[in-house]
């Protein structure tokens, strides 16, 4: 990389109830990366009980993700590329899928309007690339990261560290091949 600045990288795993982040610095032996940050965003289901109809709650869960997203990303600095997890359609009943492309298009347009570079993931994608197998469970990538990563304080709610261990495995699948390489031109040519 031209300017000898170390590329800072955000992996989302896309969701509307929790939403994970993590954020690092791709190390010289990649598919590698040093985690400086992790979140899980958590977004709480609204009750027409409560005199507010669903869809409003839903407007003010999207509002506080992209408030979350920010935050992340002005803490973490100098971030040149996003890799996002994207969810599939895989999720129980319409409410959900239609969270689901909420969520997605949330993320979609706060790419498109920070203009980062990035680059999409799909779960299967993320799952043969960085366990090795596609039909991979949540707690084989989960045990994964925290043998790459056995210094990183990862949250003790199982929920929580789900989705930011669902980032990290995007982030290393978009590092183990020639997506590292497309990306890592991308962002030579974004500077």
């Amino acid at each position: 990389m031209g300017s000898g600045r170390a590329i800072k990288v955000v992996g989302i795993d896309v969701g509307f109830r929790n939403m994970g982040l993590v954020s690092g610095t791709p190390l010289p032996d990649a598919p590698y990366i040093e985690i400086e940050g992790h979140a899980t965003l958590v977004t709480k289901p609204s009750s027409k009980k409560r005199g507010i109809y669903k869809a409003h709650g839903d407007l003010s869960n999207c509002a506080e993700l992209v408030r979350g997203l920010n935050r992340f990303v002005s803490e973490t600095g100098n971030v040149q590329l996003i890799v996002a997890e994207i969810p599939h359609a895989g999720a129980q009943g319409a409410r959900a899928n239609r969270l689901m492309g909420i969520a997605t298009g949330i993320v979609a347009t706060w790419v498109a309007m920070r203009e980062y570079a990035v680059m999409w993931i799909m779960p299967e994608e993320s799952k043969k690339l960085f366990c090795g197998k596609r039909n991979a469970g949540k707690l084989d990538i989960q045990a994964k990261v925290r043998f790459k990563h056995p210094g990183v304080d990862w949250p003790e709610r199982e929920a929580e560290f789900e989705h930011q261990a669902d980032a990290v495995a995007a982030v290393y699948a978009a590092g183990s091949d020639s997506m590292w390489r497309a990306w890592s031109q991308q962002v030579e040519n974004n500077r």
